[in-house]
Formats: C-alpha cells, sequence, structure tokens
C-alpha cells in the first residue's frame, strides 16, 4: 500500500473545494483515465460512479466469482491457526474495493446533493450484498462474511492519498471485537428499555438542533 499514488499531504494544511478542479490529467479516477484502474465490478446507469478493485488492498482476496472479478481462480480455503489457544489468527483475506463517486476530481459528496448520496449508498448496498452472495455459494468449507465497512478517508489527515471523490468497501469473514460489543451493547438496551438504542441517539442528537 505505500506504492500508492499521492496527491494529499499529511500536513495539517487544508485544500480548499474552489480551489480543486473538475479534472486533473494524471488522476487515475478522472474522465479519460478508466485504463489506469482496474475493470469496473460495478455501475451505476446514467451516472459516472463505478466501483473497482482497490490495487493496494488491505486485504487478500478471499474467493473469486461470477460478479466479483478479483482473481481469475478460487483461493484455497484459509482457515482459523488455532496454535494460539487464547488468541486464535487467521489470514488477512476478504474483499477490498473503491467507489469512484464521480467521474469529477472536484465532486464532494457534501455539496453534491441527494442524488450523490443516494448513489453512493446504493452502491454500498449493492456491493454488500455482492460480497455476501459469493461467501454462501462458496460451499460449507469456504469462509463466509461476516462483516462489511463502508467508509470515507477525507484528507491526507485521515489516511487518503488521493483527492478525487472516492469511498471504500471491506469485507471480511470474521466480526471485529468492536463490532460485536456495540451490538451486544444495543441489544441489552433494548431488552431493558423496548426501545432502538441507535433511534434513540439519532433523536436525541437532532434535538439539540432545534
Amino acid at each position: 500500500r505505500s506504492h500508492r499514488p499521492q496527491q494529499t499531504s499529511f500536513k495539517t494544511h487544508k485544500t480548499m473545494l474552489k480551489d480543486i478542479p473538475s479534472h486533473v490529467a494524471n488522476c487515475p479516477f478522472c474522465k479519460g483515465n478508466e485504463d489506469s484502474t482496474p475493470p469496473s465490478l460495478f455501475t451505476l446507469p446514467n451516472t459516472s460512479l463505478r466501483v473497482i478493485p482497490n490495487k493496494f488492498p488491505a486485504v487478500d482476496p478471499l474467493l473469486s466469482g461470477k460478479n466479483l472479478h478479483h482473481h481469475p481462480h478460487q483461493h484455497q480455503h484459509h482457515h482459523y491457526h488455532h496454535d494460539e489457544v487464547l488468541n486464535p489468527v487467521m489470514p488477512a483475506v476478504g474483499f477490498h474495493e473503491v467507489v469512484v463517486e464521480s467521474e469529477n476530481h472536484n465532486a464532494h459528496v457534501a455539496v453534491g446533493g441527494n442524488a450523490h448520496s443516494y448513489n453512493l449508498l446504493k452502491a454500498f448496498r449493492e456491493r454488500g450484498r455482492a460480497h455476501r452472495e459469493v461467501g454462501e455459494d462458496g460451499g460449507e468449507e469456504a469462509l463466509k462474511i461476516e462483516h462489511t465497512i463502508f467508509f470515507k478517508n477525507h484528507g491526507g489527515i485521515a489516511g487518503a492519498s488521493l483527492i478525487h471523490p472516492h469511498s471504500q468497501i471491506i469485507s471480511v469473514p470474521v466480526v471485529p471485537i468492536f463490532a460485536k460489543l456495540l451490538h451486544e451493547n444495543a441489544l441489552s438496551y433494548f431488552q431493558r428499555m423496548r426501545e432502538n438504542l441507535y433511534k434513540r441517539v439519532v433523536e436525541e442528537e437532532l434535538d439539540v438542533f432545534r
């Protein structure tokens, strides 16, 4: 991942949206540079949004399938290693994809209107479903996707290497401990209060601005 193209800086200075051009000749995500990225896995009609495999993935591809073209062959099954009783380990496998949100270099989601957000969320949903379906079709011995995270790094300090608007999707066959704790906490709250914890949090935060 250290070989990723770098358009951002880890310094604290900010780049204003008005100073970002709509097209950059050497940006792999800009219109006309599609050959600089792997083939699209998913597109939305009448939009320039596309989902591609991450060329510098944080995890090794888990499986291949009819709608996931990470590798031309199916990987061998990955198993947990139980050498350590208290801390079983396994290879870092899964899916890591990039959502190129627009062909425009300065199309920030904060000013893109409802359509930009809708298209992004739809891509998240469809790719998350596709990842789970591939795991389910892999047979009883194949590891299945258990956890998918959708995220967006903005700026060099956050870890983004490119300015061009993009988000990422990572799916893995294990549920991280922090996600388990969040789920258990929400379930415990519901059992005690008979109310959805996340709905309550949203309502209380909205009340602050009323």
